[in-house]
């Protein structure tokens, strides 16, 4: 079989069956991994990810038609290992392998349960979230040279743009969502009106230093043993950022208890006054990309939270 093919007969994107035999045997011959009972975990255009069983333990394959994003992700990795935070392992990876013909990182399983399925008591909880602060701190003492969508250059991670200002602006798009939010009267007028004077207000913001972010610390991507975080996952979206824009997405996620356990662990950023217009922007946003892709039972949330905050910073 032409080596191109392969890749299409383990997956058939038209219909989404997996051949799972050819596919195990594919990874053992480009790998020498023996990973079984495999099972399809996400499908879509250009990425695909199985979960499997490797000896004992569960392992992650990902594959992927673009090239580029793996040694930035792996860049990552390597970056917050190196800060102490609890991510999972890359087991290998390759950009060219001959059988799968896209693409591939075999991930190690995040240690512990998501978060946001963990059954905790009260004050493990306020444990976790206080320990969730920590850890993302340490995440934002990862300096960058610049800000945005991030790659690798002379082995180092870079963003896109130079200046946050750049940045910031390049993002509001006649698309941009809370552009959508607002056009399509998800919003009140006047709710749109105190949107743009607050973007006005965040794109023009003097932010010198760049930070790596997650942008989606949350439930699903925390891992913790009831006791403190032991795994964060899902750097898909990490960018060179102004810390409190990570910080407002994570906190979007959060109830009053939870946020008040969690700034404490970060420290005294969380109580920045920027963060109160940083959460109104991302509540938005959120509102509007739910809409507009048609998440509908998780869009009241978005709403309630940016009519909160809204209300808060009045």
């Amino acid at each position: 079989m032409i080596v191109s093919d392969i890749l299409r007969c383990v997956v058939n994107e038209i219909d989404e069956k997996v051949d799972y035999s050819l596919l195990e045997n594919s990874i053992s011959q480009d790998f020498g991994m023996n990973i079984r009972n495999l099972q399809r975990v996400q499908i879509g255009y250009s990425n695909k990810v199985f979960k499997g069983i490797l000896g004992q333990e569960v392992v992650y394959v990902r594959i992927q038609k673009d090239k580029s994003l793996y040694p930035v992700e792996e860049a990552v990795y390597k970056a917050l290992e190196n800060q102490g935070i609890p991510v999972p392992k890359i087991l290998a990876m390759d950009l060219n392998p001959k059988n799968l013909g896209s693409a591939t990182m075999i991930m190690e399983s995040a240690k512990g349960t998501p978060l946001g399925e963990a059954k905790l008591s009260v004050s493990q909880r306020n444990l976790v979230y206080e320990d969730a602060g920590k850890v993302l701190k340490r995440m934002h003492q990862i300096k960058l040279p610049s800000f945005g969508k991030l790659s690798l250059k002379d082995n180092q991670l870079v963003g896109q743009f130079q200046s946050f200002n750049d940045y910031m602006k390049a993002g509001a798009t006649d698309e941009s969502n809370f552009k959508y939010a607002g056009d399509n009267q998800l919003i009140t007028a006047e709710e749109y009106k105190r949107v743009l004077e607050i973007w006005e207000k965040i794109s023009n913001l003097s932010v010198q230093q760049a930070v790596l972010s997650h942008n989606d610390f949350h439930g699903v991507h925390v891992f913790t043993d009831g006791n403190k975080v032991t795994g964060v996952i899902d750097f898909t979206d990490a960018r060179g950022e102004d810390p409190r824009w990570d910080l407002a997405m994570a906190m979007f996620f959060q109830n009053p208890q939870e946020r008040e356990a969690f700034k404490k662990g970060y420290g005294d950023l969380t109580n920045d006054p920027v963060l109160k217009d940083y959460l109104i922007f991302v509540a938005v946003c959120k509102l509007g990309w739910r809409y507009k892709h048609g998440h509908l039972n998780s869009a009241d949330n978005s709403l309630k939270v940016f009519r909160d905050e809204l209300q808060i910073s009045s």
